[in-house]
């Protein structure tokens, strides 16, 4: 039985906005942007910020590789792939929450008086859909096969949301210090509002 034509449709459309994304940031958009943001300005959101460290240790197939060779620990290994794969679709999902987060920094900012020009526009557009399609095909892929199928294209993911903070952190340092500061405080507020929300 063949596929549907709207599905075929569906995934062709992924794989292109996919391979889009992978075009344009080999042509150099993955820089940081031309006003790097200064070195004091807190974190604009969480998960993109996780400790690399941390994430190469959770998502390292080589301890779960070394279980599996011993078939009286199966229970061992099968709750140990189940977790993991747990903790990569929540990190996935707080990624997915970042970049909305980040979104919303970009219109927090423009409300205040701190407009981005077209390019700035367009870069943090497309980071953010080309970061909610690979996060999106990140979780497809830890559903299908598992946590340790993904770990480059969760980097690439984190990556993503990593610059779309750097391009707001960037808009964001071209304000005065007096006005940046009141504004860092005021979306710290926000945030603290949200996550007791």
């Amino acid at each position: 039985m063949s596929a549907p034509p709207v599905i075929i449709a569906a995934f062709g459309s992924l794989l292109f906005l996919v391979l889009i994304g992978f075009l344009f940031l080999s042509l150099g958009t993955r820089g940081a942007p031309r006003n790097s943001p200064p070195a004091e300005l807190p974190s604009i959101a969480g998960v993109s910020t996780t400790n690399a460290q941390f994430l190469n240790i959770a998502f390292a197939a080589s301890d779960f590789q070394a279980l599996r060779t011993r078939p009286e620990l199966k229970p061992v290994w099968e709750k140990l792939r189940r977790d993991r794969r747990r903790i990569a679709l929540l990190s996935l999902s707080d990624l997915q929450s970042d970049v909305y987060l980040l979104w919303e920094f970009r219109r927090f900012l423009a409300r205040h008086g701190l407009a981005s020009n077209v390019r700035e526009e367009l870069a943090i557009g497309f980071e953010s859909c080309f970061a909610l399609v690979l996060l999106e095909a990140a979780k497809f892929v830890v559903f299908a096969r598992g946590p340790f199928a993904f770990a480059g294209m969760f980097r690439s993911a984190r990556n993503s949301v990593d610059r779309i903070t750097r391009l707001g952190a960037g808009i964001l340092a071209r304000a005065p210090a007096t006005q940046r500061t009141g504004l860092t405080q005021q979306w710290a507020l926000h945030v603290s509002t949200l996550v007791a929300g």
